[in-house]
């Protein structure tokens, strides 16, 4: 059992260490005491969960002592060796340390997964009015769904994905002004040429001469440690060779892909090659969407499209193809606003197809296209935009391109930049 002094020593730690420097993220998550949830903050590795937790405690701290706040990291040394009884005695010689200084303690609890049975140590710190619990897990050991699992619900859960467009912008210095003007659209369209091609982690984002090495070290850690190391496959050319192809295919069989690879003499079987889909789908690697029916099963059963989390690990697994990197900067803005489950493509009766359908309130329909100034190509994706939405009495209809902008049909035309950051 560890002595009061190592208690104390590392209450010390956190009360004398500043706050790392910030830039605030758009995500808003609100602490309510009264909702007696854990506040479970998940996505991709690198995407900054931990930077998140702190400018929750940084928002915290402008209005109460940072003393009724604690962040714990379980991938300490000196944490990593407690187990939860020892954990819940520092927490609770923070509490009663000090207490005078108000009745609620927010704690941050930063990879959680490294302590044995640390989902009964936070139901029972949900279970005390005390106490206000916020925590991360990694996703090459402990996956959302399984905390929502072990938590027995109790958890309210925010997805954190690489920057947006505009945090993005935020990032480079660049302020988003209610009137823009001629020099700021000109800067706004080189920023998202650089968006565009390597995508919104924060590190990549701040450290512009090692973005290509953190990219790839970003992919080759979710491949080796969340894919390979958690699930004990064996095969991870195999998996590479997946990704590039996921990567460059519109609609992806596996069955095609699996003809193919037996085509080039490697031993895989059907039933693996769709574990490793589920399980990059599971790590917030790749997202698949499908054919909209008005039946979920039918829906299901439909080939689907995979778009990538962010562009620069669509980048480096192996596509430059401009309008791919434009369709999955609309996916991931779609996902984020929407909602990942609200998604789909849609392939009317005549087997025009429509690149997203958001199954909201109203219903979406988008198009993604570089340029509209070919008239085969405008034809083309008015005349699959007015059949669809006959087809499902939707009105709400947008053509996303690179630059232009304008109306046609009652069908709005907007920039890519536009639609990122939702401007009309």
């Amino acid at each position: 059992m560890p002595e009061e002094s190592f208690f104390n020593r590392k209450i010390a730690d956190y009360l004398e260490s500043p706050l790392p420097s910030l830039i605030p993220r758009d995500t808003v998550i609100t602490l309510e005491n009264k909702l007696r949830r854990a506040i479970t903050i998940v996505g991709p590795r690198r995407s900054g969960k931990t930077y998140v937790m702190f400018s929750m405690i940084g928002n915290l701290i402008s209005s109460i002592p940072k003393e009724r706040t604690l962040y714990l990291n379980f991938e300490d040394i000196d944490l990593n060796s407690l187990n939860i009884r020892e954990v819940k005695n520092l927490i609770d010689h923070m509490y009663t340390t000090y207490e005078k200084h108000g009745s609620t303690l927010y704690l941050f609890l930063d990879e959680v997964q490294e302590i044995d049975d640390w989902e009964i140590l936070v139901r029972n710190l949900i279970d005390e009015s005390r106490f206000s619990v916020v925590i991360t897990g990694s996703s090459s050991k402990l996956l959302s769904s399984e905390i929502s699992t072990r938590l027995r619900g109790r958890t309210l859960t925010y997805t954190l994905t690489p920057l947006t467009f505009a945090e993005f912008l935020k990032f480079r210095n660049f302020r988003l002004d209610e009137k823009i003007s001629t020099r700021g659209i000109i800067r706004i369209r080189n920023f998202l040429e650089e968006y565009m091609e390597y995508g919104g982690y924060p590190e990549v984002v701040l450290f512009k001469n090692e973005r290509l090495r953190l990219l790839n070290e970003i992919m080759n850690l979710a491949i080796e440690r969340d894919i390979i190391e958690r699930y004990g496959y064996r095969n991870s050319h195999i998996l590479k060779m997946l990704i590039l192809n996921l990567s460059l295919s519109s609609i992806f069989s596996i069955n095609k892909f699996y003809n193919y690879a037996r085509n080039q003499s490697y031993q895989v079987g059907k039933d693996t090659l769709y574990s490793y889909v589920s399980s990059l789908e599971d790590n917030n690697i790749i997202f698949g969407i499908h054919n909209f029916r008005t039946s979920t099963l039918k829906s299901q059963k439909t080939l689907a499209k995979y778009y990538f989390v962010d562009n620069g690990l669509l980048r480096i697994s192996g596509n430059m193809d401009l309008f791919r990197k434009m369709e999955n900067l609309v996916f991931m803005s779609l996902a984020r606003s929407h909602g990942r489950e609200k998604i789909f493509y849609y392939r009317t009766k005549s087997e025009r197809e429509i690149d997203f359908l958001v199954n909201d309130d109203p219903v979406q329909l988008i198009n993604v296209t570089y340029t509209m100034k070919n008239f085969e190509t405008r034809e083309r994706e008015i005349k699959s935009l007015i059949e669809a939405s006959r087809e499902l009495g939707t009105s709400k209809l947008t053509i996303v391109t690179m630059d232009e902008e304008g109306e046609d049909e009652n069908i709005r035309i907007t920039p890519l930049w536009k639609f990122l950051l939702n401007l009309e």
